[in-house]
């Protein structure tokens, strides 16, 4: 068993954050209270966390502010960027490269706690719903490595928790103390989990793409997709 993995390229995306300012729809937020003045949020986040992950910190902020926003709608929060719903279920960083990374930063995208638009996007952006859609994800990756699911299923019932709380809190260590478990190469691995994300409006790419092209070479990236 040997390990592809680049520990330093592997940190360096992981740590890599992107400075995000948070607007209101401010007739939508009248609702909530008509003499609080809405100014924007500014948070730095991490490229790997998720929409939901950010609504947390929002709901802080706003408490903070004695703000009281039911709870029923911040299970309805969504984001739009220019006019277009954000895709909650992506990662921010992958967000941001689709959408915003020809502006400058930081990057500003607004929050509502009304009409999610479910024909644009996915419903029930909570916490709970992104956690369970990563874990399948985590399956779907062990099963194209793999042809099974046995290494995620095998994990102790902590190392699942810690494997998306590493997510949640931003903790390089936590997550690869657990995933590597997942990623580690050995010679039976048969495809390689990726997908490509070229623009808003093109269909995802998701190929079966193996590690070794019939001479036993491992493939380039390139060469998987020419």
């Amino acid at each position: 068993m040997s390990s592809l993995l680049d520990s330093e390229i592997s940190q360096k995306v992981w740590n890599a954050k992107l400075p995000i300012k948070i607007l209101f729809d401010i007739q939508e937020m009248e609702e909530y209270a008509n003499d609080a003045k809405w100014n924007p949020i500014f948070l730095e986040a991490s490229r790997c966390s998720y929409l939901p992950l950010l609504t947390n910190r929002v709901r802080e902020i706003l408490s903070g502010l004695d703000i009281k926003i039911p709870d029923s709608d911040y299970d309805n929060v969504w984001y739009e960027y220019n006019h277009e719903p954000l895709r909650w279920h992506y990662p921010i960083g992958l967000l941001y490269d689709l959408y915003g990374h020809l502006i400058p930063l930081p990057w500003s995208i607004t929050i509502h706690f009304k009409n999610l638009p479910t024909n644009s996007i996915l419903a029930r952006p909570t916490t709970d719903t992104i956690q369970s859609m990563f874990m399948s994800m985590i399956k779907e990756a062990d099963f194209l490595r793999n042809g099974n699911t046995k290494k995620v299923m095998n994990l102790s019932k902590r190392d699942h928790t810690q494997l998306w709380q590493s997510i949640a809190s931003d903790n390089y260590n936590d997550f690869w103390s657990v995933n590597k478990q997942l990623v580690e190469y050995t010679p039976s691995n048969r495809h390689i989990p990726i997908r490509l994300y070229l623009s808003p409006d093109c269909p995802v790419i998701q190929e079966l793409v193996s590690f070794h092209d019939e001479t036993g070479k491992f493939y380039c990236m390139y060469r998987s997709y020419s």
